[in-house]
């Protein structure tokens, strides 16, 4: 923890340093919940959107979550990140510059035959985000949603 805060301080009045050149993505993290929730389906069909016209899909197989499928040219890519019976967390990652205030967020899982488990659109605050410092570049925008299922 000490390590981190002295990085920090020491990119905030470094700018463009090669300790202090971290990057970042606009986009939304949505915590989709343990994957178990979602039955015992062989693959989750997920379709997210943030904003109108950003919007991606993907497909979760129940055994491993390495053939995640992204269309690397749809203007959300989505980053998917799981482990079978573990979390299910998605990152839409925006291809062009979300910024600050709200962005619409609709998120759809179905299973292999399409049946709908769940689909929720929620307003989320994005937040800029300075990796390397306030002063420093990049900057970008990034928010969170949860739609964890209510136990």
């Amino acid at each position: 923890m000490k390590l981190a805060c002295v990085l920090v301080l020491a990119c905030s009045s470094s700018c463009g340093t090669p300790e202090c050149d971290v990057d970042c993505d606009d986009g939304v993290t949505i915590d989709l919940g343990p994957r178990a929730t979602y039955g015992g389906s062989d693959k989750l069909n997920l379709h997210v959107c943030v904003g109108d016209d950003r919007c991606g899909d993907a497909v979760v197989t129940e055994h491993d979550c390495a053939s995640v499928h992204a269309d690397p040219t749809a203007d959300a890519q989505l980053i998917i990140s799981c482990a079978p019976n573990a979390e299910l967390t998605v990152f839409a990652k925006a291809t062009s510059p979300l910024g600050p205030g709200s962005q619409n967020v609709s998120v759809s899982v179905t299973d292999a035959t399409g049946t709908k488990l769940t689909a929720a659109t929620k307003s989320v605050a994005t937040r800029p985000s300075h990796p390397n410092g306030p002063d420093c570049e990049p900057a970008c925008h990034q928010g969170e949603l949860s739609l964890r299922p209510q136990s």
